[in-house]
């Protein structure tokens, strides 16, 4: 063995030992893989498109997984970190080709491996709430994880099999605590932002309201408060509309926020839910229905049929259908609807009432009647955006801006 022994009794390696071919284009492949997909997934997360081939079926929902707030640390897409990670890890890697300053090449593989610990560290937590949280699956994510897991055991295989580290060894534990910190930080992180997760719930109960005219976008879009679902109070300052469907993941994120929007600023705002479902059986927009929409007028209904039927209880159901990334089964949310209205019988009845498909017509004629077809959409009584946030606290900042809302939950 070539082993040189510094005056702190440190050991180095030859790094000539670590740049065999098969090694070097083995972790050049893995770290491209990894590269291509989060640039793919940084796409994805930031322009709010859906993933190619992940409708949720076999359990695969990159979309739902994706829009959740599981996918952002601190408000920052987790994917715009792997971006960064996998592009100095593929640039460390160039930099370590022979011919370089020994210098560079030891610099380069101390970035690598300090990377490489942070990836592996927060690939085992993100495959964690996969499995455990969200109980969905990204192949995306998955292959991105395993590219980086595969990288640092081979690494780590390399100087076990040469018996010997690239760099001193108090730099190999320093680099190695930092990049344990650093996880650490990051799974810190997302369980304190968590709270976003946990599901709305409130005490108010939903009476009659009065009839009167509702409109948004400088009177773009008008409804009679008889053909909409309200939340809050009739005489609420502000009416803030949102266009969603519940079989949608990013709708899904919208409203737990809009929810929790309720909650903070009470009777100065009042919500108008529009279930537009993707679905082609009750939305001639769409021409063709995905696989992930296929349940997605069954749900509306049932929503519709609990507002109609027994209104207090409308917000229990409403919130059980839009918390977690997926909605339960329309088995289960019929059980449910059932329970809620006391008896079979009685959920029938409401489903057939026609101002069920009335209100679901309602809705949907005023998306159709909207340029573009990309959902959620928040409306305002002076304009009409797109829906998708980040986080709740970007939602909250956006309506205190806009309306001059005050949180009055403290």
């Amino acid at each position: 063995m070539n082993l040189d022994k510094n005056k702190t009794n440190a050991y180095t390696i030859d790094v000539s030992q670590l740049t065999s071919k098969n090694f070097i284009w083995t972790m050049h492949l893995l770290a491209l893989v990894a590269l291509v997909l989060s640039i793919y997934l940084s796409k994805i997360t930031l322009s709010g498109a859906e993933a190619l081939g992940c409708n949720g079926d076999s359990g695969q929902n990159c979309n739902a997984i994706l829009s959740s707030t599981w996918a952002y640390w601190m408000g920052i897409p987790v994917t715009l970190a792997a971006l960064i990670s996998y592009s100095a890890i593929f640039i460390g890697l160039i930099c370590t080709r022979p011919g370089l300053p020994e210098t560079v090449r030891r610099m380069a593989w101390s970035g690598i491996f300090l990377l490489l610990i942070i990836a592996s560290g927060t690939a085992l937590w993100f495959i964690n709430v996969q499995i455990f949280i969200l109980k969905g699956f990204c192949i995306y994510c998955t292959i991105i994880h395993g590219c980086g897991l595969l990288m640092t055991i081979i690494l780590i295989k390399n100087l076990l099999t040469h018996n010997r580290v690239f760099f001193s060894g108090n730099s190999f534990l320093m680099l190695a605590a930092i990049g344990i910190t650093g996880t650490i930080v990051l799974i810190a992180g997302q369980l304190w932002s968590g709270n976003d997760n946990e599901p709305y719930s409130s005490q108010e109960t939903i009476e009659t309201q009065p009839s009167r005219d509702i409109s948004f976008g400088n009177g773009q879009l008008s409804f009679n408060s008889d053909d909409v679902i309200i939340i809050g109070s009739p005489d609420a300052e502000h009416f803030i509309g949102m266009m969603f469907d519940y079989t949608c993941s990013h709708c899904r994120i919208l409203h737990d926020f809009m929810l929790k929007a309720k909650k903070r600023y009470k009777d100065q705002i009042a919500i108008v839910l529009l279930p537009v479902p993707l679905n082609n059986d009750c939305n001639p927009r769409v021409k063709k229905t995905p696989d992930r929409h296929i349940d997605a007028c069954s749900y509306a209904k049932l929503a519709l049929a609990i507002w109609q039927a027994k209104r207090s209880e409308f917000e229990k159901f409403d919130a059980y259908l839009s918390y977690d990334s997926n909605p339960p089964s329309v088995k289960e949310a019929r059980n449910i609807a059932i329970t809620l209205l006391g008896d079979e019988n009685k959920l029938n009845e409401a489903l057939a009432h026609p101002d069920v498909n009335r209100m679901l017509q309602t809705s949907v004629n005023a998306y159709q009647s909207l340029p573009k077809s990309v959902i959620p959409k928040m409306l305002l009584s002076t304009k009409m955006m797109d829906g998708r946030t980040r986080t709740a606290s970007d939602l909250f900042h956006f309506l205190e801006e806009e309306l001059g809302v005050v949180n009055k939950s403290e």
